[in-house]
């Protein structure tokens, strides 16, 4: 029998690649929302998704919150 593995967010499995996309979404509405390409998984609750901006994650996209929400609301979030 396989073992199941544990998927978070859109299927991202940390144990099979480490590589993904980090979302930062600001509580402020005039903000922008920031995208980031990272390589490395931070399996820590304290760290809440923070960012290294002196090292390896790259801002990929900056969008503003207003864009963001139109997105969210053209994506169907069926299972979420």
């Amino acid at each position: 029998m396989s073992t199941r593995r544990i998927c978070l967010g859109f299927g991202f499995q940390p144990e099979q690649s480490q590589h993904h996309i980090l979302v930062s979404i600001p509580k402020k509405k005039d903000s922008s929302v920031v995208i980031y390409e990272r390589f490395s998984w931070k399996n820590k609750k304290d760290d809440k998704g923070s960012v290294n901006l002196s090292g390896e994650d790259k801002a990929k996209a900056e969008i503003s919150m207003h864009k963001m929400c139109l997105l969210l609301t053209s994506i169907p979030l069926q299972g979420f």
